[in-house]
């Protein structure tokens, strides 16, 4: 947790979501292998699933207003500064999906041949198709497709916008596609919403606050799942 010492003292949370889901498994007994940020071997699959699932359902405004309240001492009190409180938003969104080989041996089997796969075949359309973006005459932003490669591994991004999608090869044997969210707006949610001063429900655009996380991971996973079906 970060504080801005100058006004209007804004608060940066970092969340890791690894982070958390190894301490939720201590406290449950859960085995499991853990290197840097991410897991080689989980004993419960289902069981860490669900824990990490719990963060979707968490009341994050309570929880970082909470967070909050002993770092900016100004925060609630009567005064000049004024300081009511914070509205919560995300500035970056990253929904990863991991795939944990028996070893690395049979990962590095097959991986240099879905890095030429992803950079020769996928197209433009199919990035589009990948985040879920339209792929007719009405998209006018830019895609594109980047390699580098890191002493971790190679990865494989395509960026469509401000948002992404990438794929690499980490510790070895865990295989891990991952959409970043920068710009929600690029993405819709179906929610209730006021149209001429009546409430209905409309796919509108996402909103930037802490409100849409559950669909974030919606969207997330869906980008995920098209990309890997796609190097199946």
């Amino acid at each position: 947790v970060r504080l801005q010492t100058w006004l209007p003292m804004g608060i940066q949370v970092g969340v890791n979501g690894r982070e958390y889901l190894a301490r939720r498994m201590d406290r449950a007994a859960v085995g499991y292998e853990k290197r840097d940020n991410c897991f080689p071997r989980i004993d419960d699959v289902k069981r860490a699933q669900t824990m990490l699932d719990s963060l979707l359902k968490r009341k994050w405004a309570k929880f970082l207003n909470r967070l909050a309240r002993p770092l900016n001492p100004h925060l609630g009190l009567k005064g000049q500064l004024g300081l009511t409180g914070y509205y919560w938003s995300i500035r970056e969104c990253e929904i990863a999906t991991d795939i944990m080989f028996c070893d690395a041996t049979s990962l590095a089997a097959i991986y240099p041949f879905l890095v030429r796969h992803a950079i020769e075949q996928f197209s433009c359309e199919d990035v589009l198709r990948f985040l879920g973006r339209r792929t007719n005459c009405r998209f006018q932003g830019e895609v594109n497709t980047e390699m580098k490669r890191w002493i971790e591994g190679i990865r494989v991004k395509h960026r469509v916008e401000e948002n992404s999608i990438k794929m690499y090869d980490k510790q070895g044997s865990v295989l891990r596609i991952e959409t970043t969210i920068v710009n929600p707006s690029r993405f819709r949610v179906f929610r209730e919403v006021t149209r001429k001063g009546e409430l209905t429900l409309a796919w509108v655009p996402l909103r930037k606050g802490i409100m849409d996380i559950a669909r974030r991971a919606e969207i997330g996973r869906a980008a995920n799942g098209r990309y890997l079906e796609a190097l199946g």
